[in-house]
């Protein structure tokens, strides 16, 4: 029998744009979390779209996000789109007084990642920024093994990303291939990885980076030629954070053979490893590295990150609650961007940058929707 003295917390609606990464994380997650309601999504392809609205039991489906926006009747956007959109959409959600969850990399250079938190600010609506992979039980000790001083101070943390996602020649080429659509490793991954650096350390003082395209033209969808490709497809970085310590980023998505994902923390004291998304190691001193045991992963064979998106809705639902914007939220996309922006001037000028970044990036290193993104200004942007 239900109990009337009891206020049960409110569900908000949800509104999705995007129905690829949506689809195979964000729908499923927001339909199991108890604090949300999928009401409406749009996305370009009208046949998917529909296909997509009609396995997830959606009523509402545009072909228009400008449509989808304009009706106001939800409480949440989520903007899962190429990050050439997400500044134009975002915006556009704020004024409507909606919330916003944006994907990574939050938008194409970051000029555009200031005016969208500018916004935020103003409005005093929650905006936060989808690493879901914070969430995962193994970072989830790990940093907490970081914090209570495990591996004492920090010499190194290495990155490792060795993928084999566009290994083949033949894939075809898509907004991914495209520079000024902000494709690439570096925002699709390295962000990512970035926010845990940062969570687990702090920003850096410098950053140094190379960016490669070691496969340089793809198939057009129509089958009709082919098409250079403007984005990276592995990179280097490395981060100064001060006396000593650096992160290093060793990152391909065209490894013939797919190596896996390694995280690996070494310090004064100890060492602290996690490979992939599920399996944590730590040795202190001399000792062989052994496994961590962790809470069990609950992943039942979907995409990894959707683990880690079900925790990172109950942040973002206690941050609509509250009127506030936990981490990771725009400010902490800001400097995800800054980031990505470093290294792709740092690869240009062949040198390291300070971080943020100030001064001009050279003419055609960051893409741009208005010259003013070209600029930096003294203290970052």
């Amino acid at each position: 029998m239900e109990d009337k003295g009891v206020l049960m917390p409110p569900k908000y609606k949800v509104a999705i744009i995007g129905t690829g990464f949506a689809e195979r994380v964000q729908i499923p997650g927001f339909q199991r979390h108890p604090r949300f309601d999928i009401i409406a999504i749009a996305g370009q392809d009208p046949k998917h779209t529909q296909e997509v609205a009609k396995k997830f039991g959606i009523e509402q489906w545009y072909i228009d996000w400008h449509k989808l926006v304009a009706t106001g009747n939800f409480d949440l956007l989520s903007v899962v789109t190429p990050p050439y959109l997400h500044c134009e959409m975002a915006l556009a959600a704020l004024d409507k007084g909606l919330h916003v969850l944006c994907e990574k990399p939050m938008a194409l250079n970051a000029e555009e990642a200031r005016q969208m938190l500018d916004r935020a600010h103003e409005t005093g609506l929650t905006a936060m920024i989808d690493h879901e992979f914070r969430y995962l039980p193994a970072r989830q000790r790990f940093r907490d093994l970081i914090r209570d001083g495990y591996i004492g101070q920090l010499q190194r943390l290495i990155i490792r990303f060795h993928q084999s996602t566009y290994a083949d020649p033949m894939r075809e080429w898509n907004w991914w291939s495209d520079f000024e659509k902000g494709g690439g490793l570096l925002g699709a991954a390295g962000c990512h990885y970035f926010d845990s650096a940062q969570q687990w350390f702090h920003l850096p003082n410098r950053i140094w980076g190379k960016l490669n395209t070691f496969i340089s033209e793809r198939p057009l969808p129509d089958g009709k030629g082919r098409r250079t490709v403007t984005s990276e497809d592995a990179f280097l970085a490395v981060l100064d954070l001060g006396n000593g310590a650096e992160v290093v980023f060793d990152f391909t998505a065209t490894a013939k053979s797919c190596t896996g994902i390694y995280i690996t923390a070494l310090g004064s004291e100890g060492t602290l490893m996690i490979e992939g998304y599920q399996r944590l190691l730590a040795s202190r001193g001399n000792e062989d590295l052994r496994e961590v045991d962790l809470p069990h992963l609950p992943l039942t064979g979907d995409a990894p990150g959707l683990t880690g998106f079900l925790y990172f809705l109950d942040e973002l639902a206690i941050g609509i609650d509250k009127g506030t914007s936990p981490s990771p939220n725009f400010e902490d996309g800001l400097a995800h961007q800054q980031f990505i922006d470093a290294v792709k001037i740092s690869n240009a000028l062949g040198t390291w940058i300070d971080f943020p970044p100030t001064g001009s990036a050279p003419e055609g290193v960051l893409p741009t929707s208005c010259p003013s993104t070209r600029r930096y200004f003294k203290g970052g942007i």
